[in-house]
């Protein structure tokens, strides 16, 4: 938005137009409505990025859903993990054998 923003010197300008016409006893009104559309104006900008943040988080979504899904971890955590659960399940089988009977 632009120092000087022509679309809002019309609106300040009609606003005071009809305060003249209108009277003191509508000037909060006026200035309430003049102050809405500042507000509006303002926040454009935020509503504009806020809806690209959105699409480019569902792009990215949607990027990675198309992309095939690769295996846990690296080839040694993998690799590490089924040594541990065989080093682990040994004992724990020989364990519960000897319980059962």
């Amino acid at each position: 938005m632009e120092a000087r923003d022509p679309e809002l010197r019309r609106e300040l300008d009609a606003t005071l137009q009809a305060r003249g016409e209108l009277g003191p006893e509508y000037e909060s009104v006026l200035v309430d409505s003049f102050l809405e559309k500042v507000e509006r104006r303002l926040a454009a900008p935020e509503v504009q990025r806020t809806r690209r943040l959105s699409a480019e988080r569902r792009m990215t979504a949607a990027r990675s859903a198309s992309e095939p899904a690769r295996p846990f971890g690296t080839f040694a955590e993998r690799f590490g993990f089924g040594v541990v659960s065989l080093v682990l399940a040994v004992p724990l089988s020989a364990i519960g054998v000897a319980n059962a009977g």
